[in-house]
């Protein structure tokens, strides 16, 4: 059992990693209408996620008694949320409590608990232990952290991208717009374009408004707003396009 306990760790933390970025961004999503900076987050959680692993689960997991009562489904989760918390707060929480960004303690605590919730079932399950004996698992099992970015931030956009919206990187947010603002046209009601692109017209109150994107390089924009209806729109994928807003709705 504890030959096999770098492996399922591994999983272990890749999923529970996971499961942590998704209560973050709806955490955020609920809280702001959108997660700022979230490409940066998932890169610089993924690498203190790694360290974390390295440093302070390998080794203990290998050193503990499998077969004590210590490894069930509901004292090991509780365990790990309060380690997971400590090693945290040690190493980079302790920076949060001067922002007063709270926030991250939760993800910790998710992460910590779903990590020992996982590892413990996998651990005890002896078909499992026999799956990750197959040539090729130890190999996959390397791949699942990027298969879960490839899905999240490729995929799902992809796919449904008003759904996606308000939990991608910032990158990721520009090129749906500029997927999404082309397929409108002057007439259209406005509304239609908010849920398409949620939370991105916020702004605009009482169905009248403007917003001008102007971009060096990507996709720049210029919509005007009136009585709940698209009025002026114009986009190009131009360098320096100029859409400046010359007159006020409401002249």
């Amino acid at each position: 059992m504890k030959k096999d306990t770098t492996t399922i760790s591994f999983l272990s933390i890749s999923i529970a990693y996971t499961i942590g970025l998704l209560f973050f961004a709806i955490s955020e999503t609920v809280k702001n209408g959108r997660v700022d900076d979230f490409g940066v987050i998932i890169f610089w959680s993924a690498i203190f996620e790694l360290i974390a692993w390295a440093i302070f689960l390998i080794y203990p997991l290998k050193k503990l008694n499998h077969k004590s009562s210590l490894f069930n489904p509901i004292i090991f989760p509780l365990i790990t949320t309060i380690y997971f918390l400590a090693v945290f707060t040690l190493m980079i929480g302790w920076a949060f409590f001067v922002g007063q960004y709270y926030i991250v303690f939760g993800v910790a605590a998710v992460v910590g608990y779903s990590f020992g919730l996982i590892y413990v079932i996998l651990i005890k399950s002896e078909r499992f232990h026999k799956f990750i004996h197959a040539k090729t698992f130890n190999r996959l099992i390397v791949l699942y952290p990027f298969v879960f970015l490839f899905c999240f931030l490729w995929v799902f956009p992809k796919i449904t991208p008003s759904l996606a919206f308000r939990f991608m990187p910032d990158e990721i947010q520009r090129e749906i717009v500029g997927n999404i603002i082309p397929k409108f046209k002057v007439g259209d009601d406005f509304e239609d374009l908010q849920k398409s692109l949620p939370g991105y017209f916020d702004h605009i109150e009482n169905g009248s408004g403007n917003i001008a994107v102007q971009s060096e390089e990507g996709f720049s924009f210029v919509i005007q707003i009136k009585n709940n209806k698209i009025i002026r729109l114009e986009h190009s994928k131009k360098e320096n396009a100029d859409f400046t807003i010359h007159t006020k709705l409401n002249q």
